[in-house]
This record gives structure tokens, sequence and C-alpha cells, in this order.
């Protein structure tokens, strides 16, 4: 009655369920978020906006933004699973950061197109993306 779990044991469990190769449990917690993302997108304009849109399931952009939940969800998850020390949640941290940052300068880009149509600055906002 008086156990106790560890972390160490909880992701020791963790790893015995990822044993089978067709069970990835964070990939399929990424693709879920991805899911659970874009099944919200309609609730979420018609609170803001009072009106439904069926079609923003299906379309980019907007809010939340599923490829952030994606990346988001795979890196928790990888840390949850292996651990925060690994070269594995690394690699998983700076894919979300890279994510994060085009999403912040498209953005920028989107801001700039709006307010300067013929600005020449969109080119630059471009490129700077691409870096």
């Amino acid at each position: 009655m008086d156990e106790v779990i560890t972390v160490t044991d909880a992701s020791s469990s963790l790893r015995s369920y990822s044993s089978d190769p067709f069970v990835n449990l964070p990939l399929l917690s990424a693709f879920l978020a991805c899911a659970l993302a874009q099944f919200l997108k309609p609730f979420i304009a018609w609170v803001r906006e009072k009106r439904w849109d069926s079609r923003r399931m299906v379309s980019s952009g907007g809010m939340p933004l599923s490829h952030s939940a994606f990346v988001t969800t795979l890196t928790a998850a990888i840390g949850l699973q292996e651990g925060t020390g690994g070269s594995t949640f690394a690699i998983a941290v700076v894919l979300t950061h890279v994510v994060e940052c085009m999403v912040y300068n498209s953005y920028w880009v989107g801001v700039v197109v709006m307010r300067h149509p013929s600005d020449p600055m969109i080119i630059a906002w471009f490129l700077l993306g691409l870096v």
C-alpha cells in the first residue's frame, strides 16, 4: 500500500510499451495532438468570430497551429519517455525551436505584407525567414 513510483520506474514502464516497432508513443501522441488542434479550429473560430466554419478543420493557418502542437507534443513525449539527458530529446528541442521560429517569422511576414504590400522589406523578411 505504501508503494512509491519513481521517475525511473515510470520511464522504464513507458519504454516497455514501446518495444513493439509499430507502437511509438511519442509519434502517436504527436499525431493525436495535431489532429486535436485541427479539430478544435472551427470551435475556436466560432467562439472568436461568432460563426461556424467547418472548412477550418482542414485548412492551414489559424489557431491552434497543428504543426506547433505536433512538434511540441513530440518533444514533451520524448522527454517523458526517454528523459531529458539524451541526444534524442536534444534533437527534438532543436526541431521544435526551428518550427516555432518559422511560425514567428511567417507571422511577421504577414504583418509586413498586410501593412505595406509593395514594400521591398517583404523580400528582406522572406530572406530572413530562410536563414
